[in-house]
């Protein structure tokens, strides 16, 4: 499934397929996927960046990330730490018992560095999920959905991803650039969750 090979993915074409905050495995009865798996490898990384991980830790990490709308299985995320390791995006140091803690690289922070405007957008959409299910805006399937019920924040989320997916294909992103792009994104975030 996963190939034992080195390789750098790249985000931007999947940046067009960034989720919406709706399904999964696991988790109040979702039935779509949270993730494609290039998305899940990247909050995953970052995660991981935030502080070295167990592999149990990602998961509760990754649950907590998503408001507990989603709660992915072992079999979902210990071959997705696998393939980041075998990427050389983060190191595994074994300590008794087996347990495997794992670290984010300097390859692994560049990576995520490349690709911080998408992970934003990722983020964004998850805090949007979030917030949908705080205030029990859900679609005739019990599921969140303010996209069926309000076309002017489809229309500004639709307008900010633009704007992202913009500067990420302009290749003009410098640190300065991208610090400001998450600074903008995480208060957005931050504001939208205090709703």
């Amino acid at each position: 499934m996963f190939g034992r090979h080195r390789r750098h993915l790249n985000f931007e074409s999947a940046a067009e397929h960034i989720p919406h905050g709706h399904g999964g495995h696991g988790g109040r009865g979702m039935r779509h996927r949270m993730f494609d798996s290039g998305h899940l490898r990247l909050v995953i990384l970052d995660l991981i960046g935030e502080t070295p991980r167990h592999g149990y830790d990602v998961i509760k990490a990754l649950e907590a990330r998503c408001g507990g709308l989603y709660s992915p299985s072992p079999g979902v995320v210990y071959p997705t730490l696998s393939l980041l390791e075998d990427q050389g995006f983060v190191t595994v140091e074994v300590s008794a018992g087996n347990k495997k803690r794992y670290t984010i690289t300097d390859e692994g922070r560049a990576h995520l560095a490349e690709n911080q405007a998408f992970l934003n957008a990722i983020n964004a959409r998850l805090a949007m999920a979030r917030s949908q299910e705080a205030h029990g805006e859900a679609s005739n399937d019990g599921h969140p959905d303010v996209r069926a019920r309000s076309p002017e924040l489809r229309e500004a989320f639709h307008r900010l991803k633009g704007a992202v997916l913009q500067r990420v294909r302009a290749g003009d992103l410098d640190a300065a650039r991208v610090a400001r792009i998450r600074e903008i994104l995480t208060q957005a975030a931050d504001d939208i969750d205090k709703l």
